[in-house]
């Protein structure tokens, strides 16, 4: 699934586009079916980690927008994923994906980001202070979601992913100095 959506993830100049904002039309439908299909047989055959990883990929894949994504959905496939592989990064995704949930508490969510925080094994990986950060622009908190994104920056070695956490942190200082 995540090879049918290969021509929308990054843009034409090589930038990078989260599935939040991409063309699902451009998303091969062949691939995409053929993935559902193999999620689906894998699904009925247990609830080891790399089936729920890709029910978590066929929610995404499924919906008709990011916006009606399953979010709920997707939150329970990795409370099922915590229990055969309890690592701080699927717990990490769990917290995201709870973020996401229409009407989430996003101060829980930060009280769940911050506690993993303190796991050794994601010092060091950028994705918490980027997800840090997308919480904490929500919370409209610009100052800490400043910190949190150049922390992200300075930890990314993938220039890509930099250039495109350079861009979020521009967006949001441009927008506190219009208010």
């Amino acid at each position: 699934m995540t090879e049918a959506r290969g021509d929308a993830r990054v843009s034409a100049d090589g930038e990078l586009v989260l599935l939040a904002d991409q063309d699902r039309s451009r998303w091969d439908s062949a691939l995409l079916a053929e993935g559902v299909s193999r999620a689906t047989l894998a699904l009925e055959h247990g609830q080891g980690r790399f089936a729920l990883q890709a029910a978590v990929a066929g929610l995404h894949m499924t919906a008709p927008s990011w916006e009606k994504t399953n979010w709920v959905q997707v939150v329970r496939m990795y409370d099922a994923m915590l229990i055969s592989w309890p690592t701080p990064i699927v717990a990490l995704n769990r917290a995201a994906a709870h973020s996401l949930v229409p009407g989430a508490d996003l101060v829980a969510v930060l009280e769940e980001l911050d506690a993993l925080s303190r796991e050794t094994a994601l010092t060091s990986y950028a994705y918490l202070p980027a997800t840090r950060a997308d919480v904490l622009t929500r919370l409209s908190r610009h100052a800490q979601a400043a910190e949190a994104y150049e922390q992200a920056i300075a930890l990314t070695a993938n220039e890509t992913e930099r250039r495109f956490l350079s861009n979020r942190l521009a967006e949001l200082q441009a927008r506190g100095a219009q208010s």
